[in-house]
């Protein structure tokens, strides 16, 4: 097929985050054997020398040039938040045939977030979103032929094999771009004081995200990785980090109450109850050198079911009304 992409570019995090889920995404499309045109709604509209209302309108009006010329089969928004209701509608009545499909990776949890999902709720043909249960089941109510999309991983991105290298610097590492008095901390903190022992690398504090390279530089010099997020109570939400630090072939560690279990075994993850439980596991792992096979089964066990191709095949045929029966969370 011809499909057109339209999301985050080059000045995204200034090129630094090239391990981006529409970035993979694009690259299992291609990888099935489908021609993908890219066009960026944020690098045009950033060239209208920071007028944001002229650059807004300028995106809109490229996408429907490129859509003109290329008259894709299908067009994959990825937090395309500068397309307009107006321009989809243009789109669909110059290509009817044209399906379009709108994925959003953030958590759904504030009114903004939701009302930008509704803009498009008669112009999409589905709507995707990385979480499962309470906003899944509204964007439902609401009338939204919506799913559930696992965040992805690729093995061309995110390399790693951490359980053939144990001169690694950090026993234990967590990223989170927040305040250090946010609550997000008091995790990670709590383990540090009940495990001295455990050599802890926290990074993100103070909002000072850290991306590209270096990013992937301190990650793959840890054994465990915590896998905590803004709601961790929320079924089957994770930020796409969880892909990261599986991908990379981390110990990942996994709050039981995010229902993970449903995919991944205690086998494949280090999963826990609270500060106390994991710092615990940590130990045990650490002492009985049990990380590595964790690690290893985990990252075999997440490239295998939530790889580039799978979720992008998954992709197309749920918008196209084909079989996705064989995807272990097509029920979600």
């Amino acid at each position: 097929m011809d499909i057109v992409t339209v999301g985050p570019g080059i000045n995204n995090k200034y090129a630094g985050f090239f391990y981006a889920t529409d970035r993979k995404i694009r690259n299992g499309l291609i990888r099935l054997g489908h021609n993908i045109t890219h066009i960026s709604d944020r690098d045009i509209a950033s060239s209208a020398l920071g007028l944001r209302f002229v650059g807004k309108k300028l995106a809109n009006r490229k996408l429907l040039k490129v859509v003109e010329a290329i008259k894709p089969d299908f067009l994959i928004l990825f937090q395309a938040h500068l397309i307009e209701a107006d321009t989809l509608l243009a789109l669909k009545k110059r290509l009817p045939n044209c399906k379009i499909a709108n994925i959003d990776n953030d958590l759904i949890y504030t009114k903004t977030r939701f009302l930008r999902l509704l803009k498009f709720k008669s112009l999409v043909d589905v709507t995707f979103i990385t979480s499962a249960g309470e906003h899944l089941k509204r964007l439902r109510k609401e009338g939204l032929r919506s799913a559930y999309l696992p965040n992805c991983t690729d093995s061309s991105i995110e390399r790693g094999n951490p359980f053939i290298d144990v001169n690694l610097t950090y026993d234990f590492i967590y990223f989170a771009g927040d305040v250090l008095q946010s609550r997000r901390w008091e995790l990670p903190l709590k383990v540090a004081s009940i495990a001295p022992d455990v050599k802890c690398g926290f990074f993100g504090h103070g909002k000072t995200r850290i991306f590209g390279s270096r990013y992937f530089q301190l990650l793959k010099n840890s054994k465990l990785a915590l896998n905590w997020n803004k709601m961790n109570d929320l079924y089957l939400y994770s930020s796409d980090r969880i892909s990261q630090l599986f991908g990379t072939g981390r110990c990942v560690c996994l709050y039981r109450g995010s229902g993970f279990q449903r995919f991944i075994s205690e086998k494949e993850a280090l999963f826990f109850s609270d500060a106390d439980d994991l710092a615990s596991k940590i130990r045990t792992v650490l002492h009985k050198d049990q990380w590595q096979e964790i690690a290893q089964r985990g990252q075999d066990h997440y490239r295998t079911l939530f790889n580039e191709k799978r979720i992008a095949e998954y992709i197309i045929k749920f918008t196209f009304d084909e079989n996705i029966s064989n995807y272990e969370w097509c029920d979600v």
